[in-house]
């Protein structure tokens, strides 16, 4: 038998081809009480289908109306069925959700009146506590949102329970006008802003003076818009405004209940998740990571490189009086102890300064007579 070539040359290649691919950041996501046409636990309707798949003049179909009406048009929206008539759990029907593989980031429930408060507060407490990043949003058309005095509405019960992540919009079921009363039951802010910002760069754009399709005026007095959002001593809610003598409708202020920036969250989130994807394809690629110059390099070049991403972001500065720094230890100077538990645990490795957005402008000056 003739003797193959390898035998005397031997080349084996290692194809060290595997990538992680870190978390969704932009997928919104609906829980919903209905069953879905397709009878599953979730389902994605698309720009293309939504309104062949879901049922006209339903809840579901005027979320998706909305969602998809908006400049910058989303590809998918993910609904997902909770069971609570037949006394499912929230959390069960989430935990669920994504075993069978359903992913998301920005989560909404579809309930918006009073009695549906402690299922809002349930999708809250769960984003905050789950393992991934997840922001949630509540709309409600509870008029206790407006009272100084309420302590049951969403908004203060999510604001005293420092539910950073979680965004609550107040949005009236009517209004009265000129003309009469105008119904906007059917209106979903949530729907229009989440359609409108998650097709943005994760922390690149403030989530209030962005142009919204779909939805109306909330028509409040600015004591009422005061009791709703004043910074540090309003409830921490969103609602919609038009300003006047203009079509320019969009939400204010763009936070969080506990007056968080939503584009800082989401920003944050996005640096880390990118981080952590860079260093589990780092380790990927590379035979040994170890306590060593040329590890720490290869690390701290990666964080270097969000950090410029997260500059072109303008989501932190980096300036003489505010500098952006990276710095990890020496290794040499890191104990025999820490080293051989093989975890290379280090705090404060980087140091940034946020670019906080302006939601307001208040400018005095003065005109002289001169001398």
């Amino acid at each position: 038998m003739p003797t193959p070539i390898r035998r005397r040359f031997s080349v084996q290649t290692v194809l060290k081809d595997k990538a992680a691919n870190g978390q969704t950041l932009d997928q919104v996501m609906l829980v919903t009480t209905n069953a879905l046409p397709s009878t599953n636990r979730y389902e994605y309707v698309s720009l293309d289908d939504w309104s062949e798949t879901l049922t006209s003049g339903t809840p579901e179909y005027e979320f998706a109306q909305t969602f998809y009406s908006q400049e910058l048009k989303p590809e998918l929206l993910l609904l997902i069925h909770w069971d609570k008539a037949g006394a499912e759990a929230l959390e069960d029907a989430l935990d669920d959700a994504i075993a069978l593989g359903a992913a998301w980031y920005f989560q909404c429930y579809i309930g918006v009146d009073d009695t549906i408060i402690a299922d809002q507060l349930d999708l809250s407490s769960y984003g905050a506590s789950f393992e991934d990043r997840v922001q949630t949003f509540v709309m409600t058309q509870d008029v206790d949102a407006l009272n100084t005095v309420s302590v049951t509405d969403i908004g203060y019960l999510c604001r005293s329970t420092t539910q950073d992540r979680t965004t609550c919009i107040f949005h009236p079921a009517s209004v009265t006008l000129v003309g009469g009363v105008v119904d906007l039951s059917d209106q979903r802010p949530d729907a229009a802003l989440l359609g409108r910002m998650s097709t943005t760069e994760e922390g690149s754009a403030q989530w209030d003076y962005n142009s919204l399709v779909g939805v109306s005026d909330s028509n409040l007095s600015a004591a009422q818009q005061d009791v709703l959002a004043a910074q540090g001593t309003g409830k921490g809610y969103t609602f919609i405004e038009t300003f006047k003598n203009t079509v320019f409708t969009h939400a204010f202020r763009g936070r969080t209940c506990t007056d968080r920036e939503i584009r800082l969250q989401w920003g944050a989130d996005w640096h880390d998740v990118s981080a952590e994807v860079g260093m589990a394809n780092y380790s990927f690629q590379n035979d040994l990571m170890a306590f060593d110059d040329e590890t720490f390099a290869d690390i701290e070049s990666i964080l270097y490189y969000w950090k410029t991403e997260a500059l072109r972001r303008r989501i932190i500065v980096d300036t003489t009086e505010r500098p952006a720094t990276i710095a990890l230890p020496d290794p040499d100077t890191i104990d025999a102890t820490t080293r051989a538990s093989g975890v290379a645990n280090f705090a404060n490795v980087y140091q940034y300064y946020i670019n906080s957005a302006i939601d307001e402008w208040k400018i005095t000056g003065n005109w002289r007579l001169g001398q």
